[in-house]
């Protein structure tokens, strides 16, 4: 996510993920008592994950969920598969939290629109300023 999350004009370095950073995040979630949901869209034709999105769940019964990384490459966005990967992982979460929260770049609107027709709701707002040395 760190080549194609929007930065509103900051500057940003690419955070390279492979397998085993992948698998050690996942175990840092379940030994912190956290479960982390992940719904993943796979272009069949080339077999490349093109979408995709987490919920990390508390340890307890109606703790806070928090609605992660979502993430739909470029050329893949535009057929709502944001969207599909959203809902399928809130199916998934079986009412196991009663809330869930979520946070976004101002000037993504198409992942605002989402979570607004999801039934998220804005609670605040916070701000990024950049002073380059």
């Amino acid at each position: 996510m760190s080549t194609e999350e929007p930065t509103a004009g900051m500057q940003t370095t690419e955070d390279p993920w492979d397998e085993h950073r992948v698998r050690r995040r996942d175990q840092d979630q379940e030994a912190s008592g956290r479960l982390l949901l992940t719904t993943a869209i796979e272009e069949c034709r080339t077999g490349r994950l093109v979408a995709l999105t987490e919920i990390s769940l508390p340890g307890h019964p109606g703790g806070v969920a928090a609605q992660e990384d979502t993430l739909v490459l470029p050329g893949h966005r535009g057929h709502r598969l944001g969207m599909l990967a959203k809902a399928a992982n809130l199916q998934q979460l079986d009412a196991q939290a009663p809330q869930i929260y979520t946070f976004n770049a101002e000037e993504n609107r198409p992942m605002l629109s989402i979570n607004e027709a999801l039934g998220y709701r804005a609670a605040g707002y916070e701000g990024a300023w950049e002073k380059l040395l």
